[in-house]
């Protein structure tokens, strides 16, 4: 009896003391403001990332992995892209894939430019009728009717392996993806087809900034 009667004076005890400083022996802790967490975790974790690396941690905070979304690129138009595919092919289609960019290149410079139409349609098919001549000169002369060139340029298909890359090419262009290695050049020729051997445009080129040469074309910018 004398074990029982210790033991039930220790309870009233620790009753009485409980009461006394408000009925909680293990204070609790208050809880952390809104969204940050000051405890850390189990150590045991494996955290591959580093994620818990601060003595804090925001709930809030965004995902490692989220990128800012990136603006779609713009819309190419299958008539644009066709006129210019087309010119590239009768301008270029011997040449590398380097010397057909950089022809396109020099369209959407002239594109760009507001000594040109705004549109490849507009600069490709450009003319001027010369009265000594009788006739118009087209700026690029593949689509001048009276040059056989125009003619195959119409009618090629993309059977055909170097019309495919210049569709390739054009597309790049006109979605703002090709990178110009003219420098910005609006003007080019080639001197191997110039007659006499020798020969050169009947340009103005103290106005003009030579620019370089890629595969058999020259090119240059207006100043």
């Amino acid at each position: 009896m004398g074990i029982v009667a210790g033991i039930w004076s220790w309870l009233r005890g620790s009753r009485r003391r409980a009461a006394e400083t408000g009925g909680a022996s293990n204070p609790v802790a208050s809880p952390p403001a809104s969204g940050v967490s000051s405890a850390r975790p189990d150590t045991n974790w494996n955290d591959p990332f580093g994620s818990f690396g601060s003595e804090l941690q925001i709930s809030g905070a965004s995902s490692f992995f989220q990128t800012t979304p990136q603006p779609a690129p713009p819309a190419v138009d299958p008539v644009e892209k066709d006129w210019l595919a087309r010119t590239i092919w009768g301008e270029a289609r011997g040449e590398s894939a380097a010397g057909k960019r950089a022809v396109a290149a020099v369209i959407m410079n002239r594109v760009a430019s507001r000594r040109y139409p705004n549109s490849v349609q507009g600069v490709v098919t450009q003319h001027t009728y010369v009265k000594a001549l009788g006739r118009d000169i087209y700026q690029f002369s593949m689509w001048d009717p009276l040059d056989h060139n125009s003619a195959l340029a119409r009618s090629v298909t993309d059977r055909d392996a170097q019309f495919r890359t210049c569709l390739e090419i054009a597309e790049e262009a006109l979605s703002g993806r090709l990178s110009d290695p003219t420098g910005g050049a609006t003007m080019y020729y080639a001197p191997a087809a110039m007659y006499p051997p020798g020969a050169t445009p009947r340009w103005d080129f103290s106005k003009l900034r030579y620019t370089g040469q890629i595969g058999g074309h020259r090119f240059y910018v207006e100043i």
